[in-house]
């Protein structure tokens, strides 16, 4: 069956090539815009004195284990309990990393939803239920 378009080869060479000039022109373009936004970039940082590539924001700390570990492990080292304050400090000392400027709270309410653990009101200390 014959082909009703009258299309030459050399015609479909032709647009092949002007669709290449394009194309490359099109990537030269995207590498100069990409460059200057890289320029404006340094330049952001260097005016608020910013630290870290601006378009990344904030990373959060990766810790090996929840939180919930940390202190059950903890807890499990100290069979009388221990208050909010000293069980942070442990916490912490084992390696648990906080963004929080008041990591007490976090810890709180780690114990307060975790059910194995139990709160002496007279010692006002947590302990592994038994």
């Amino acid at each position: 069956m014959a082909s009703s378009l009258p299309v030459s080869i050399a015609d479909v060479e032709r647009l092949l090539v002007e669709k290449t000039k394009r194309l490359e022109s099109l990537i030269e373009q995207r590498d100069k815009l990409r460059q200057q936004i890289d320029d404006l970039d340094q330049q952001i940082q260097e005016a608020g004195n910013l630290t870290g590539d601006p378009r990344r924001g904030r990373r959060r700390h990766t810790n090996t284990a929840p939180l919930r570990q940390f202190v059950l492990e903890v807890l499990q080292n100290h069979k009388s309990g221990l208050g909010i304050a000293e069980l942070t400090a442990q916490v912490l000392a084992a390696g648990y990393k906080s963004q929080s400027h008041r990591p007490e709270n976090v810890v709180h309410q780690c114990l307060y939803n975790t059910p194995e653990i139990q709160r002496n009101s007279q010692t006002k200390s947590y302990f592994l239920q038994k």
